[in-house]
């Protein structure tokens, strides 16, 4: 896990195991700081997407300029 999302979250040994609302709390901010986590990544996925499909048109057009 990213040092700044463990920095972020409590140590399951803080949580008292007289209150579960606690550990739902704790999974909940887990849930959350993972999907804040795969925002870039996604990113990242659409640009690598966007990239290979600029690539893929660039190779057609060169292989129509080859035939001619």
């Amino acid at each position: 896990m990213n040092t700044s999302v463990q920095a972020a979250l409590p140590a399951p040994s803080a949580i008292p195991r007289s209150k579960p609302g606690a550990a739902v709390g704790l999974a909940t901010g887990c849930a959350v700081a993972v999907g804040v986590a795969a925002l870039p990544l996604a990113a990242v996925a659409g640009e690598v997407r966007q990239l290979a499909q600029r690539s893929s048109q660039a190779a057609r057009e060169i292989k129509d300029l080859h035939r001619t």
